[in-house]
């Protein structure tokens, strides 16, 4: 448009790369903000602008309940909200992977849409990633029109770039989204998906860990990452620092949940930028938190986990990113687990409810979460998903960077020198990229992954930016 320059805020380009996504209100662009959620901002010529703030994530009023009960109470919001939800004078339809969002969002939606569209993706030549076996079998069970979209190596490296150039700004996350829209677009106009669950009753991973962490039994571990991130500041980048990092990390819940979101390092974020390490990580998200709830230092672990995950995560990268996945293909995404009812009844509902009692021993690994929505809607869980491992909506992304993306991913990061010279080091992008793919094991996701995209974007960026000097002319 010609409104903002284009310029790139440092800010925003060093989040990036340390989570995958800029956090909001940042933006990858310079003098360029995000709407605080829940604000109302009015502008008018020659008059100051005002924001207020109309809502707020609910408080954590935990109260005592049987999880009978409990479970009874939200599977009554969750029908109120997906009857909601559901309601349109278009056709509806609902993306459906192998796990229990998705499954009991299709079971609640059965009764509301006669003609129920589902839509999954397959990975032909990368199976270990493939659940389209289970959703189909699920989508039999609810007598829905299945669609599996079978994704092959050559298919995600044909589209990969328009994909980045669907985005506002870079991400390591949505390129799901963007394929499975891209399918349902072709038959409705409107989709729900399942975003939320994990957030709000202690899905992730994450959140286990920093329940083990809180706790008072991992004082120890709180202890140690102390120690561990006072000697880190004193040595280099080695293998030792590393490991003092995933240490340092338990020092608190807040640190656990930033570690579980990283991709490169602070340092390793300096040695690509060429700019010095960025501290204040830590008061930065606590400053973050006090705009959300200003009591937020009272919450439990998993208390927080949720905060974070719906303020920060879920906020900057995953809503963010479907939203912009799926209006690239004008179809309209709904996500009826992140209504306010459904949001503040999961914030009353006790801990305990939410996950086992974790072990500082364990370090919160191999808990499951979400015990009360399970509770809520097993019954409309066919017998294929119930007691079925927890898997994200994730893709093969190691097996194309090793194949069909290599050369893409070695391309764009080496473009990085001619599109983003001034912030980022584009030799040495390319030879982390370089390292990424070479090691054993698949680890190319998310570092090699995260340096392929940023380098698609700017290629895009700067394909604007032309555009906008011709129209300019």
């Amino acid at each position: 448009s010609g409104v903002v320059d284009g310029e790139i805020c440092p800010e925003g380009l060093d989040d990036y790369l340390r989570y995958g996504f800029v956090v909001q209100p940042r933006t990858i662009l310079r003098g360029v903000r995000m709407m605080e959620p829940g604000t109302a901002t009015v502008i008018e010529p020659g008059c100051a602008s005002r924001s207020w703030r109309y809502a707020e994530l609910p408080a954590a009023e935990q109260r005592p309940i049987a999880a009978a009960d409990a479970a009874r109470e939200l599977r009554e919001v969750l029908d109120e909200s997906i009857a909601l939800q559901a309601f349109a004078d278009a056709p509806v339809g609902a993306f459906l992977s192998g796990g229990v969002d998705s499954t009991a969002i299709v079971g609640l939606m059965r009764p509301h849409i006669r003609a129920l569209h589902t839509y999954t993706l397959a990975f032909p030549d990368c199976p270990d990633a493939d659940e389209s076996v289970d959703a189909a079998l699920t989508a039999k069970v609810y007598d829905a029109e299945h669609t599996t979209v079978a994704v092959t190596r050559d298919d995600a490296a044909g589209t990969i770039a328009q994909f980045a150039g669907d985005l506002d700004q870079p991400s390591i996350d949505g390129f799901n989204t963007w394929l499975v829209s891209r399918a349902a677009a072709r038959d409705v106009k409107g989709v729900l998906s399942g975003l939320g669950g994990d957030e709000w009753f202690g899905g992730y991973g994450a959140a286990s860990r920093m329940a083990a962490i809180g706790c008072p039994s991992g004082l120890g571990w709180r202890l140690g990452g102390q120690v561990a991130h006072l000697v880190r500041q004193l040595i280099g980048g080695e293998t030792a620092g590393s490991r003092l990092d995933v240490l340092a990390s338990k020092r608190s819940v807040l640190t656990t949940w930033l570690a579980a979101h990283r991709v490169f390092s602070p340092r390793e974020v300096a040695v690509v930028t060429e700019r010095g390490v960025a501290d204040g990580e830590r008061v930065r998200f606590e400053a973050l938190l006090d705009g959300v709830r200003s009591d937020w230092r009272s919450e439990s672990a998993i208390g927080l986990a949720s905060l974070l995950d719906a303020r920060v995560y879920m906020g900057s990268q995953l809503l963010r990113d479907s939203d912009a996945t799926s209006m690239a293909h004008s179809l309209e995404l709904r996500v009826p687990l992140i209504d306010r009812r459904v949001a503040a009844y999961a914030r009353s509902v006790p801990d305990r409810l939410k996950i086992r009692c974790p072990s500082a021993r364990s370090g919160g690994n191999g808990l499951g979460g979400k015990r009360v929505l399970l509770d809520a809607v097993r019954d409309l869980l066919p017998a294929h998903i119930v007691g079925k491992k927890k898997r994200g909506f994730a893709l093969p992304y190691a097996a194309w960077l090793g194949s069909s993306m290599r050369d893409i991913a070695l391309d764009a990061s080496a473009s990085l020198a001619t599109h983003l010279s001034s912030l980022v080091d584009g030799r040495r992008a390319a030879r982390v990229v370089e390292h990424e793919l070479s090691q054993p094991g698949g680890q190319a996701y998310p570092k090699a992954w995260s340096l392929m995209m940023l380098g698609l974007w700017a290629e895009s960026l700067a394909a604007v930016r032309g555009q906008a000097t011709r129209w300019a002319a």
